[in-house]
């Protein structure tokens, strides 16, 4: 079962070219670490501004981010922190 990082009622989801960017990045960060998210924050490149908090696809991040973190290594968004599922 998923487990949203926020309410799916949050969720804006992105237009096509946007969400193929999104997942790519949600899969490498869940698959490499939270390091390269932090990489590519401080670079500022426009294409990849959903990783801010502010920014309108920011949820649907999170939710793919979780989702694959769910498959890759088990662990779910509690909605204060990282656990590990069962």
């Amino acid at each position: 079962m998923c487990r949203d990082a926020m309410p799916s009622s949050h969720i804006v989801p992105p237009p096509p070219d946007a969400k193929l960017i999104i997942d790519k990045m949600a899969d490498y960060v869940a698959r490499n670490g939270p390091e390269f998210e932090i990489v590519v924050r401080r670079r500022k490149d426009e294409r990849f501004r959903f990783v801010e908090a502010d920014h309108r696809y920011h949820a649907y991040y999170l939710h793919k981010k979780d989702a694959f973190l769910q498959v890759t290594r088990g662990f779910y968004w509690s909605g204060e922190n990282w656990k590990k599922g069962i």
